[in-house]
């Protein structure tokens, strides 16, 4: 018993560390995406979702020593894959439209609706436990969104097509059985096969003007396979509510980028919610951490409620 504690720890710490490190990158990406101003968010759309199953194939050959990627068991979790390939499809392109208007502090503004989102569709589709200490985190978020929303005075479309496509991708990803590698490059490939018409079909940037834009246009894909691999590992291993309050780093990063690096305005409010944020995620971690296995317990409640 005590072995089986302490490996299911260990996963628990290396799927947070995982879920870190994933939002550090996505954090960085809209700079990525300034640089490819030179052309469209559908075209950056499609060479990313191409290049990306390009590198997912190379992964699986690296890594595990297969040229074909596993394949779902069942028809439920051929859908999902499906829907996953769908939901992924649309927050990419909005986080890339996000960065070509000039809103990438509505787009980091989206990473902070995701926790609410997940901590709710971890109540309702996974049974898991609801605390004291997601109740405040949750409010937390909540005076954070409002302060938000009155400040831009007009429906955030960006920021909720942002925050409820990543927490559905989230969601879905949970429940999938097949490992995170070989998930994502069925997910790749079902994006890869219209990337490639449209590519092929009409006049668009398969290729840049110059070698420096082509490596910056392959280098979209490259860059997409290593932190959602990573989500798919730490997703797995944490609770929704836990992963949701990790990926709040992408919305600090993301407001920092647009703010600092590419001259967008933030003003006193947008400040004060982004303390807010910062005070409930240090909040939860800490009170998470008293309970050695807080992270862990949440994400193997329904599994241990379903084998009573």
């Amino acid at each position: 018993m005590v072995r089986s504690k302490s490996n299911m720890s260990a996963g628990g710490r290396g799927g947070v560390a995982a879920l870190i490190l994933a939002a550090m990158i996505w954090g960085c990406f809209p700079l990525y995406w300034h640089w490819l101003g030179f052309t469209d968010t559908v075209d950056i759309l499609a060479n990313r979702a191409l290049w990306s199953f390009v590198v997912g194939l190379i992964l699986i050959a690296v890594i595990d020593r297969r040229i074909i990627p596993a394949v779902p068991e069942s028809l439920r979790e051929t859908c999902l894959i499906l829907l996953a390939a769908g939901v992924l499809s649309f927050n990419w392109g909005v986080s890339i439209y996000a960065v070509q208007v000039e809103r990438v502090v509505e787009g980091g503004i989206g990473m902070y609706f995701a926790p609410i989102f997940k901590i709710l569709l971890g109540m309702l589709l996974f049974r898991e436990a609801i605390s004291k200490t997601k109740i405040i985190t949750i409010l937390m978020l909540i005076i954070s969104l409002a302060i938000l929303v009155i400040e831009l005075g007009t429906i955030p479309t960006i920021a909720i097509g942002m925050g409820l496509s990543f927490a559905i991708y989230g969601s879905i990803k949970k429940t999938l059985s097949l490992p995170s590698r070989d998930s994502f490059v069925l997910e790749a490939a079902i994006m890869a096969l219209p990337a490639l018409l449209y590519l092929s079909m009409f006049d668009t940037a398969l290729v840049g003007e110059g070698s420096d834009q082509t490596m910056l246009l392959i280098g979209a894909g490259l860059i997409a396979a290593p932190p959602l691999i990573l989500y798919g590992f730490g997703n797995k291993r944490t609770s929704l509510a836990a992963s949701g309050v990790i990926m709040t780093g992408i919305s600090m990063i993301n407001i920092l980028v647009g703010w600092l690096l590419l001259g967008e305005q933030v003003t006193v409010p947008t400040a004060a919610s982004i303390l807010i944020i910062a005070v409930a995620a240090t909040f939860y971690s800490i009170k998470a951490s008293e309970n050695g296995r807080r992270f862990e317990e949440d994400s193997h409640h329904a599994a241990q409620s379903d084998s009573r």
